[in-house]
Order: C-alpha cells, then structure tokens, then sequence
C-alpha cells in the first residue's frame, strides 16, 4: 500500500534533480544550460510539493563533490550559478512554509501540544523502526498515531546506534566515500519530518521512509555485491519472492476499513485515532453501541482528543444521552475553544436539549470560525425558524445552498422557510430540488404535497402524498394529509381508511381524528 502522494511526488522531483545534476555534470558544451535548467526546475517543483525536498541543494553539491574529484571552493567558483539557483528555490518553500500556517498548525515547533525534545526522542524510535522494516517488512502498523517519549532512557538503544551511525557518516563524508554519501541521504531526507519539529498528525509514519529507503537499499545491493553477483541475485531473488508473498497476506488487512481498523488497534492498541476511525465506521452501520464504545476508548487515552470527543458526543446526542453529550462538548472546547466543529457539534446537542438560544449561539461561533462551512448557516436557519425568525432564516440557507448548491437538506429547510414566508412558488422548486438530490426523503414529499393541498392542485398533492407514504408507511401525518386531499376530490371512503390508518399508527392524532368524524358526518 502506497500512501502520500506528496510523499511520492516529491520522490520524483527530488530524484530527477539528482540525476538532471549529474547530466549536468557530465554534458557536453551543446547541452549546457539545458540539464542545469532541468534539475532547477525538477527542484523548484519539489519545493512546492513538500518540505522534505529542503536537502536537495544541499545533496546535489555533495554528490558533486564526493564522486567528481573536484576541490570544494573550485566546484563553487565554477559551478557558482548553478547552486545560486538551486539555493533560490529555498525561497517559494519558506513562502509557502509560512503562508500555510505549519499545515494548518499541523507541523512546526508546538504544533499539538508536542515538546520538539520529546518528538526527537519519539524519531530516534522511529528511525530504528525504519531501519528494522527496510530489512523485513514485518509487523507494518497503518496508523501509528500521535503518541511521543518522553524518557530518553527508554529510547536510549535506538539513540546509541543512530549516534553512532551519523559519526560513521560524518567521517566518511569528510573521506569523499560513497557511504557517506549514502549515509548523508539516509539522514536529511528523514531529517525535516523525523528530528525535532513536531508533526502532530501522526509522530511516525512508515512513508516518510520512501526516499530515504533508497540510500538503505542502495547499501544493501553495494555490500551483496561484494560478495560475490550470483550469489547477491540468488539472495535477492528469493528475497523477492518472500516479500511477495508477506505483500499478499498483508493485503489482506485492507479489504476493508473495520478490518484495517482492527489491524491497527491490535498493533498499536494505546493509539486513539484508530479507536475513533473503528467507531465511525461501526456508527455508520447502525452498530451505536459498539461505536460509543470505541470513542469512549479513545478519549480515554486521550481526553483532549477533539475528534474522538465530537464523535463520542454526536453519538450520544442521537441515542437521546444530550446532558453526557454537552458536558464532553464543553470540556472539549476548554482544551480547544475556536474548534469550530465543537461549537457545532454543540450547537446540535443544544437543539436535541431544546436550548435553542444556545443552540443558536454556538452555530454563530461556528460560523465565524469557519465562514465557509454551510452545515452551521443550515441549522442555525433550523433554529431560527423554530424560534419563529424565518425571515432571519431566508438568508442563512442562501448562503448554505451558495457554499454547497447540491446541499438537500438545505433546499429542505429553505423549501419550509420560503412557506412560512410567504413565497409558495420559490418553495415547491427547493422542495423538487430536494426531492431530486435525497429521493428517499419522505417529509419533502410530504411538505410539498401540503403545498399543493394548499394551492388546492389536489392532483399534485395526492402524487406527493402517496411517494411519501411509500417511503415511510407508518408516517401518520402524510396520511392524514393524503385523506384530506382524497376528501377535497370526492373519494370519501378512501380518504376515511387513511385517517383511521394514521389513527391506528398515532391514537392521539387529533387532526387524524377531527378529520375522519367530519368526513363521517358527511357521508
């Protein structure tokens, strides 16, 4: 499985400047300026791909210096322009490194509440881990979560042989040997994401090895070559073949997301995304009490984990357990209190609660921290119309349909707050777009068919009626609807069967029963 397109993208770029370089090296007077240009561009593009791309510069002018023989102030004298331009293309990285904020607060120096000495101590882990997989793929972990060390006793192995390893890199480096090169690949390429500044998505994670791999690999086909080129394409031949088949039984994890999900947990079980992501899944499938617990477990390991709090809170408002839901909404937005999610996710258990004022007030501070997220103008325009404010409504759902036009739910609730405004005609085309985009949605057919009951076009009314009672049989009000539009159109008896439906469905529906005694009385 080959994850992070970035990842891989900035492989190519980072490899063709390399190699456009090396051309470069050894072109001839026609082609000059072309492989110079080429490995400038190859690494300007590598720069607005990813940030590990920072090295090559820097590797481009080892490599030259290592295998071309040249005095280190000759090459730079000669080949002055070249590494100017080179360099220069440091400057769109940190424009876009400053720019994006450290990926949305994602990266950089206190990015997640992560010390930058306990990630350093979390990568001298990961580096060995690296290493260890290069040999054998074995035990691979699809997410390994955000946990750190904080102990450098407990890393200190890991930390021993990685010190050792840089000393072997430095002192080959300085003897123009091909292991230093190699040695000096393996560690600025690992060096932007696996040293001291935090990212705080997922502290190790096996593709940040990709490129660096290419240095252990290298070293691996030098050092069997060695000793002898049949028995080196023997071994590795074999060792294809095994690797072939682990790839077979590893993609067996992949089949589908629970079981990826499991894989991951049985791995890495004090990991909490992994938690999460099982219980998303689990709740789409209906499954609510196993999704509860998996996002209990994962806000156990880490309370101040916002998306596992939203979620655990989202699923308890549906089961009807709101005050549990708003006391782990409200602690949740102690730890992060412009997370816009929290406050809408808040704004939702208000609602169930009835704190419609509340509700309110927290789908507006959604709504200011993320102006371009419809789903807070959508229910804050719901609240608003429950409130009885559905002209205030009216512009919040154009503004929901204007960020998302194929939003159905929004066309839904514009639909009813164009009725309660006065304006029938602008609302049966937003009822049929709703219609067209969520076919399953039996309340619009039922809204609109109290629409054209309304405009008394009963024709339309008792076609709208009747999807809506297909989609949900027992929906009592549809029926009722629907007997009240067999009455106005003189088929008495079949408008009666409907209001003792809707009676037998809801025994205390006083319309239904007001209606089936006055259609009685008639006959």
């Amino acid at each position: 499985y080959v994850i992070q397109r970035a990842e891989a993208l900035v492989g190519l770029f980072y490899l063709t400047t390399l190699y456009c370089a090396i051309r470069a090296r050894d072109s001839s007077d026609a082609a000059r300026w072309l492989w110079p240009a080429l490995a400038v561009a190859a690494c300007l593009l590598g720069m607005a791909t990813k940030e590990v791309m920072v090295s090559a510069p820097l590797l481009v002018l080892l490599h030259e210096w290592t295998f071309g023989g040249e005095a280190f102030g000759a090459l730079l004298r000669r080949r002055r322009w070249f590494y100017l331009a080179l360099a220069a293309t440091w400057l769109p990285l940190a424009y876009f490194v400053l720019t994006t904020g450290g990926r949305g607060g994602t990266a950089g120096f206190g990015a997640g509440g992560i010390e930058w000495w306990a990630y350093l101590f979390t990568q001298c882990r990961a580096i060995v881990l690296y290493l260890a997989l290069a040999v054998w793929p074995a035990n691979l972990v699809f997410d390994y979560g955000i946990g750190v060390e904080r102990s450098l006793l407990a890393v200190a192995p890991q930390a021993a042989l990685l010190v050792v390893l840089a000393i072997a890199t430095i002192v080959a480096v300085r003897r123009r040997s091909a292991w230093g090169f190699l040695g000096a690949w393996f560690f600025a390429l690992l060096a932007p994401s696996s040293s001291v500044v935090p990212v705080a998505t997922e502290t190790i994670a096996e593709h940040r090895m990709y490129l660096a791999l290419a240095a252990v690999v290298a070293a691996a086909v030098l050092g069997a070559a060695a000793f002898g080129r049949r028995a080196a394409l023997g071994f590795f031949a074999l060792a294809a073949l095994a690797a072939a088949a682990a790839t077979v039984q590893r993609n067996k994890v992949y089949r589908d997301p629970t079981t990826l999900w499991r894989d991951c947990i049985a791995r890495m079980p004090t990991s909490p995304r992994p938690h999460n992501n099982l219980g998303e899944i689990l709740f789409r499938e209906g499954r609510q009490a196993e999704a509860i617990a998996a996002f209990r477990e994962a806000v156990r390991l880490l309370p101040s984990y916002v998306d596992g709090v939203n979620n655990l809170a989202n699923s308890l408002t549906q089961i009807g357990q709101i005050p549990e839901a708003i006391q782990w909404l409200q602690a949740s937005l102690r730890v992060k209190p412009e997370d816009p999610h929290t406050h809408h996710n808040l704004g939702n258990a208000y609602y169930g609660a009835g704190r419609l004022d509340d509700a309110a007030r927290h789908y507006r501070l959604a709504i200011k921290l993320q102006p371009d997220w419809p789903d807070p103008y959508n229910n804050l325009g719901v609240v608003l119309g429950a409130l009885g404010r559905a002209t205030e409504a009216v512009p919040l759902y154009e503004t929901a349909l204007k960020l998302k036009p194929d939003y159905a739910n929004a066309h839904f609730n514009f639909a009813n707050a164009l009725v309660d405004t006065g304006r029938p005609a602008d609302a049966e085309a937003h009822f049929h777009e709703a219609i067209r985009l969520d076919p399953a949605n039996a309340e619009a057919f039922n809204n609109l068919g109290k629409l054209h009951f309304v405009r008394e076009n009963f024709p339309a009314a008792l076609a709208a009626y009747e999807a809506a009672i297909k989609l949900n049989p027992d929906f009592f009000q549809a029926r009722n609807g629907y007997g009240a539009a067999l009455f106005r159109t003189g088929r008495l008896p079949e408008a009666i069967r409907q209001f003792e439906e809707a009676l037998r469905i809801n025994p205390n529906d006083a319309d239904a029963r007001n209606n089936l005694d006055f259609v009685r009385r008639q006959r």
